[in-house]
């Protein structure tokens, strides 16, 4: 059982202020890497916040969250933080520009680094511990068991969408 409420989502509510943007990171071929992925695919459309689906290439998507003029960015990814699988923690993305411990950690620093040279958002990381990172592979049990529960905080913390609104940025 994954112990989100007192790990990172009970820290959540403090921290999503003002306009928010969720950006979810991950490979959704390589196991638990889609974890950030599978959060903002469940988030879309859903949250009265704007929601991205990076992927594996985030930095194909700074400019569409910068032209959101978000004051809090939330980067949603599998991180390999030593906890057990399907943990949550936040954490603090400046970590990972000196290569820290994200699955994709060269270049969630860059988007970082670009995001707070851009605009005055606060930059968060939500990290979801991986069991698994093998291509080919679903989510396992815990990582979609918390991928479930991060959804469903994110949801009641940010509001639903407007039925106008599809939630995403491109």
């Amino acid at each position: 059982m994954t112990d989100v409420a007192s790990g990172g989502l009970g820290q959540l509510q403090e921290q999503l202020a003002g306009r928010v943007c969720v950006v979810g990171i991950g490979n959704p071929l390589a196991g638990d890497d889609g974890a950030g992925s599978a959060v903002a695919q469940a988030l879309l459309g859903r949250v009265a916040a704007g929601v991205i689906d990076a992927g594996i290439a985030p930095e194909n998507h700074l400019e569409p969250i910068v032209r959101h003029e978000p004051e809090t960015i939330l980067l949603v990814d599998a991180v390999d933080f030593g906890g057990e699988p399907g943990g949550v923690r936040l954490l603090d993305p400046s970590t990972l520009a000196a290569g820290g411990l994200s699955t994709h950690a060269t270049s969630l620093g860059m988007v970082h680094d670009y995001l707070r040279a851009r605009c005055p958002a606060r930059v968060l990381l939500l990290g979801i511990q991986p069991a698994r990172l093998g291509v080919g592979e679903a989510l396992s049990e815990a990582v979609a068991s918390s991928v479930e529960a991060v959804a469903s905080r994110l949801t009641k913390l940010l509001g639903p969408a407007a039925a106008t609104r599809d939630g995403g940025l491109g």
